[in-house]
C-alpha cells in the first residue's frame, strides 16, 4: 500500500493493554502502510506498553513524553488505548479519502 497521510502532521499516542499483541500491531502497521520504526522490538518476549504514532511511522516512546505531549497539553483526544480503537480510526481515514466505507478488520 502506499504511504498514506492518516494522521495530518499530528502524532498519537497507542497505549497497548496487555492482552494485545505487539504482532497484531505490526500486522495492523502493514496492512495501512504505516513504517514500524524497528521492527527488531518484534524478536524478544518485552510487552512493550507505549507507543507513538504519525505519518512518518510508529516506534516506542517514553512516559515523561507521553505525561508532557498528551496529558499536560490536554491532547487526551490523540490517544488510542487499544488496537481496536487505532483501526477504527484508520479504517475511518481511510473510508474518507476514499469515498467509500472500508470495514474489512483484522481485530
Amino acid at each position: 500500500m502506499e504511504k498514506q497521510n492518516y494522521f495530518n502532521g499530528e502524532i498519537y499516542a497507542l497505549l497497548l493493554p496487555e492482552n494485545e499483541s505487539k504482532f497484531v500491531l505490526k500486522e495492523i502497521c502493514d496492512r495501512f502502510g504505516i513504517e514500524f520504526t524497528y521492527p527488531e522490538l518484534l524478536d524478544d518476549d518485552v510487552h512493550y506498553y507505549r507507543w507513538l504514532i504519525s505519518d512518518h511511522g510508529i516506534g516506542l516512546v517514553g512516559t515523561s513524553v507521553l505525561l508532557n505531549e498528551f496529558t499536560n497539553k490536554k491532547r487526551t483526544d490523540k490517544i488510542f488505548r487499544s488496537l481496536t480503537q487505532l483501526e477504527d480510526f484508520l479504517l475511518e481515514k481511510l473510508s474518507t479519502k476514499t469515498g467509500r466505507k472500508i470495514t474489512n478488520k483484522l481485530i
